[in-house]
């Protein structure tokens, strides 16, 4: 396999077209060797804009003889972003060694979500062979741009999306499924994790009572830093996943919370219904769930916002979010 690079020219207002010279450096600095890529050909490379300040990826966009794929490698140090040092902290979840545990995800994900799942093609993390870790993945169709607003086909997908992942409940929490904790440590490992964060002790002290006298039995599979934007869209339903990062075993009420803070009050109720359909049909019940979130919503606001999640920057207005989720 020789890489040959074919150029040809290109105008793009989110992307940098690369030179040869520049795609060699990246193959030089990931450590790849030509014969461990798919392709024999390489026809163009785009290194794309960084979307956000805390990004935590470079991308690349390549075009090959074998079809168009993606590859990502950590941009900056992990230890400067409040979010992958919070989930470090709580799940002892690192960026850099999880990339082969993904093929583990999408595997285990995808009889469970109506969702097409990122296509692996290689993952390697840091070891003694490789100073740098990235993924290189097969381009999935759509885009990540959501609708304003969704429509209740989208919902339904949604809806399933997560009840989905109530068939993957596991009495086990942690950074996947390999490396998991019991349930019985779940309550004091959070509850020190969440002291020792810099937040009003009042708060803190006040949202750990009302947790701890419903301690989670059940952990399921939850994205971290789930958004809209990080499915894929087609006609303005929700087609795909194409990042299999921050992936953990975590309360499925986490999803909820987190959920709960992304829709507005016609979406919650509308998704609410579906949810509770889905799970009815699975034959299990959504009265425990948002019993549990009821419980742990505090701590995971609280959590998620010194995580930043959303990026948010007031913590009043975050904690008076309305809580749509509060009966099933």
């Amino acid at each position: 396999m020789s890489g040959l690079f074919v150029f040809m020219s290109l105008t793009s207002s989110e992307s940098s077209l690369l030179t040869a010279s520049q795609w060699a450096d990246i193959q030089a600095l990931l450590q790849i060797n030509p014969i461990d890529l798919p392709w024999t050909q390489l026809n163009q490379a785009w290194l794309q804009d960084v979307r956000f300040a805390d990004s935590t990826h470079s991308l690349v966009r390549l075009d090959t003889n074998c079809g168009f794929f993606y590859l990502k490698w950590p941009r900056v140090a992990i230890k400067q972003q409040p979010f992958w040092q919070g989930i470090q902290a709580w799940f002892g979840y690192r960026l850099a060694e999880s990339y082969p545990f993904q093929f583990d995800w999408v595997k285990r994900l995808e009889p469970y979500t109506p969702f097409k799942l990122a296509e692996i093609v290689r993952s390697v993390s840091v070891s003694d062979l490789h100073q740098q870790a990235y993924v290189l993945t097969r381009e999935m169709h759509g885009n990540s741009q959501p609708p304003k607003q969704f429509s209740a086909p989208a919902l339904a997908l949604i809806a399933k999306h997560f009840a989905g992942l109530q068939s993957l409940s596991s009495p086990n929490w942690g950074q996947s499924f390999l490396k998991s904790h019991q349930a019985q440590v779940w309550s004091t490992h959070t509850f020190k994790f969440i002291e020792n964060l810099d937040l009003p002790q009042d708060l803190v002290k006040a949202a750990v009572a009302q947790a701890a006298a419903y301690p989670p039995v059940e952990f399921v599979p939850v994205m971290l830093d789930f958004r809209w934007d990080q499915l894929q869209w087609l006609a303005d339903l929700p087609f795909g996943m194409v990042d299999m990062d921050a992936w953990v075993m975590a309360p499925a009420s986490l999803n909820l919370a987190m959920l709960e803070l992304l829709f507005d009050a016609k979406q919650a109720a509308h998704w609410q219904s579906l949810f509770v359909q889905e799970l009815q049909q699975q034959g299990r019940s959504a009265e425990m769930l948002f019993t549990e979130l009821s419980a742990w919503r505090k701590v995971f606001r609280l959590i998620l916002f010194k995580l930043n999640w959303l990026g948010a920057d007031n913590l009043q207005a975050w904690l008076s979010a309305p809580c749509y989720f509060d009966k099933a």
